[in-house]
């Protein structure tokens, strides 16, 4: 690090340029770049000590270029030992140099003499400065006049701002502690000190801080550069605690009265105790210097384009020379302002036409606003509406028209509403209702003559009148009565021919293939001589002792089906109810504990009969004792050891199963998921354990209905099976999904 140095020629005494609290900065000749730079060299400090960081400095504003500050180009440390040998730290800035005094040096030296023209050009630079850093939030918090480089070019004072080690970036929120306030007093700011009393010791650890610190410290300095000294004092005349107190109280001294406008309002507006009440930036301050104040406060109107930045404007310069553009200007903001205002009237009653859409409200729009935006769109709403309501009227007046047709009911009016309406609502039934009055006159011109013509024949003793009826009114009113006299006056001819020897054999044909007893007695008595007599009775007997015979055998038939039905209604009431005298030693155990509560009992008779046809109804004898234990909250009388000593394999009643069902039941075996060694065991047992119960029960079920039959009804047991069939089902299709499941049906 030391070899860097190396790059820069200078002597330490002859080049040096000036010193501070934290180094020294000597003119420098860059031998490298061949240039003269100004080297700021921190004082030596321990390695690792980083209260002061010149890098950090060159950091915060080496990327920023303006005319009025004095560019950083590089940074780097240098290490080394001091007299006694211990081990010391350098840092090291390469800056601009700048051919010139400081303005402290010029103020010093009143080269200035309060030349207005010098003091501008000065000033300005030094804002032009301040508003470059204040665009890129960096407030420089330590701006005096030593800090302030002058290079005279041209004739014109060059001001160009320096020493940016305590600077600061800020924002809307930034805060400055003041457990160690740095700067120099003279030019700092009330704020900067927070709440301190007149010995200057801190009342508060925080303050807030933002960019008009430089304004009140270009105030300082702007009093300095035209009385020669600052205002609130300095370290050679003025104690520390005099100089915070000063500050605090913002005394301005009586010699401000001898400072000409407008420096005197500059620097009172600079150095006011709340910092609201100071210039917002460095470009308005410069505007109030310059005299372009005026413009300036115009041009952020122009930029605001407000009603009340024009205002604004007018009440701060009432004779200013933009008086006349900001009144024009505001009569045009309010002229739009009342047409805006106009229009949203507008558009609130065009929608509210909308909702309520009439031709009154639409017609109200036009005659308001003759020229408004929907003017067009509500004429075009009033031609609908109008169309429409045409339409409804034409068609209120169509029905009503149609309503009178109807209550008239003729072909006339129907005619009449087509002529009117050929395309009308009613068209299609108009025609519909002709057609069917058209119709309906035409059968009562038929019925008239059918009526005339019956009259005319009604008393004939002829066929040929009737069937001629009948020909022309096949459907007629006295087509029956035609058809009655038409039989009547055959009947009378046949019977006429059959006295002659003559005979319909038409009609005997038809008689001899569907003869019955009835018509062959019709035929006797109408034809008592005729040539079929003998055949009629002969056939007329075969008919009788054909219906004699189907009688017997079907009363025989009868008989047989009823002595056979009661044959096995005895059979079965014998089977069924008579006792068979027996000695089964399972029987008499079995009634003799058949009303006992104590389930031991039955579990004894299990151990004594384990195959007996009893194991059933005694199983779930003890199935009902222990659920009825269970929710009197009685435990079980078996315990874990018992239940996991049954011999699922083996087991020859429902007993087990039933008790094990319980085990599963209280574990909640289906309700979540033990260890797999645990669930598969357990599973293989309940699917054999109700595969042989299933197969016990069929068998006892069988069994006792042929044995034992009077002792038990089964139907309990059928639905205890069919549960069996379901849970083994059910068990063996979620071996792999364990879910909450009905409990077994008892």
């Amino acid at each position: 690090m030391a070899d860097q140095l190396t790059q820069y020629e200078f002597d330490r005494d002859a080049d040096r340029l000036g010193s501070g609290a934290f180094g020294e900065v000597y003119r420098a000749w860059d031998k490298v770049l061949k240039r003269k730079v100004a080297l700021k060299i921190s004082k030596p400090t321990a390695p690792g000590d980083d209260r002061y960081s010149i890098p950090n400095e060159v950091l915060k504003i080496m990327d920023y270029r303006h005319e009025n500050l004095v560019n950083y180009f590089y940074a780097f440390e240098t290490e080394g030992t001091d007299d006694i040998g211990k081990k010391i730290r350098r840092q090291v800035a390469v800056m601009e140099f700048v051919e010139g005094k400081d303005l402290h040096k010029i103020i010093r030296d009143s080269e200035l003499n309060k030349d207005p023209e010098k003091i501008t050009e000065i000033s300005t630079g030094i804002l032009k400065g301040l508003h470059f850093l204040h665009d890129h939030r960096i407030i420089h918090r330590d701006l005096k006049p030593s800090n302030i480089m002058i290079l005279q070019k041209d004739g014109h004072y060059i001001s160009k701002i320096t020493d940016f080690g305590i600077s600061k970036e800020f924002d809307a929120n930034s805060y400055v502690s003041l457990s160690g306030v740095i700067g120099t007093f003279s030019y700092m700011a009330p704020e900067q000190f927070g709440n301190r009393n007149s010995e200057g010791r801190k009342e508060a650890s925080l303050s807030r801080i933002d960019l008009r610190l430089d304004i009140w410290a270009f105030g300082v300095i702007l009093y300095e550069m035209l009385l020669g000294f600052p205002p609130f004092g300095n370290e050679r005349t003025h104690s520390t605690a005099e100089i915070i107190d000063n500050i605090l109280q913002t005394i301005i001294p009586e010699e401000i009265m001898s400072v000409s406008e407008p420096w005197r309002s500059v620097i009172q507006k600079c150095l006011q105790r709340d910092p609201d009440q100071r210039y917002k930036n460095a470009e308005e301050l410069m505007a109030a210097i310059t005299g372009k104040e005026e413009e300036l406060f115009w041009e952020k109107s122009i930029v605001m384009d407000s009603k009340e930045s024009y205002e604004k404007y007018i009440a701060a310069y009432p004779g200013g020379k933009f008086i006349g553009e900001a009144k024009k200007r505001m009569e045009i903001l309010v002229t739009k302002e009342k047409r805006e205002i106009r229009k949203k009237e507008e558009e609130s009653f065009w929608n509210a036409c909308l909702d309520i859409n009439t031709v009154s409200d639409f017609q109200d729009y036009l005659n308001r606003y003759p020229d408004g935006d929907h003017t067009e769109d509500a004429g075009m709403k009033i031609e609908v509406i109008q169309k429409k309501k045409a339409e409804e009227e034409k068609e209120k007046a169509e029905k009503d028209f149609w309503r009178n047709c109807v209550r008239t009911d003729t072909i006339a009016a129907y005619e009449k509403y087509l002529l009117n309406y050929k395309d009308g609502i009613f068209t299609k039934e108009a025609k519909e209702r002709i057609l069917a009055l058209e119709e309906n006159q035409h059968t009562v011109f038929l019925e008239e003559k059918d009526e005339s013509e019956w009259r005319k024949i009604k008393d004939q003793d002829q066929k040929s009148p009737f069937e001629n009826y009948i020909r022309k009114f096949p459907g007629g009113k006295y087509k029956d009565k035609a058809l009655d006299s038409i039989a009547k006056i055959t009947k009378e001819e046949n019977f006429n021919l059959f006295t002659e020897g003559k005979y319909d054999q038409l009609s005997w044909d038809y008689l001899e293939k569907r003869i019955t007893w009835e018509m062959g007695e019709q035929y006797l008595n109408d034809y008592p001589k005729g040539i079929h007599v003998a055949e009629i009775q002969q056939k007329i007997r075969k008919v009788k002792n054909r219906q004699k015979w189907y009688w017997a055998i079907s009363i025989k038939r009868y008989l047989a089906i009823s002595i056979i039905t009661l044959l096995g209604i005895l059979t079965i009431f014998f089977i069924r109810f008579i006792p068979r005298e027996k000695s089964n030693p399972d029987k008499i155990l079995y009634d003799s504990i058949l009303d006992s509560k104590n389930p031991d009992d039955f579990v004894s008779f299990m151990r004594t009969y384990p195959k007996s046809v009893y194991s059933v109804p005694v199983s779930l004898k003890v199935y009902k004792i222990c659920n009825t234990l269970m929710q009197q909250g009685t435990d079980l009388i078996w315990s874990s050891d018992k239940l996991s000593s049954v011999n699922f394999e083996k087991t020859q009643s429902l007993l087990s199963a039933l008790v094990f069902y319980d085990k599963a039941q209280k574990l909640d075996m289906f309700s979540f998921s033990p260890s797999p060694v645990i669930i598969n065991e357990d599973i293989n047992k309940i699917i054999k354990a109700l595969e042989t119960i299933q197969a016990d029960v069929t068998a006892s079920i069988n069994y006792s209905k042929q044995e034992y039959g009077k002792d038990w009804d089964a139907t309990e047991y059928l639905k205890i099976l069919t549960t069996i069939q379901k849970d083994s089902l059910f068990i063996k299709w979620n071996e792999n999904r364990f879910i909450k499941k009905p409990k077994f049906a008892s």
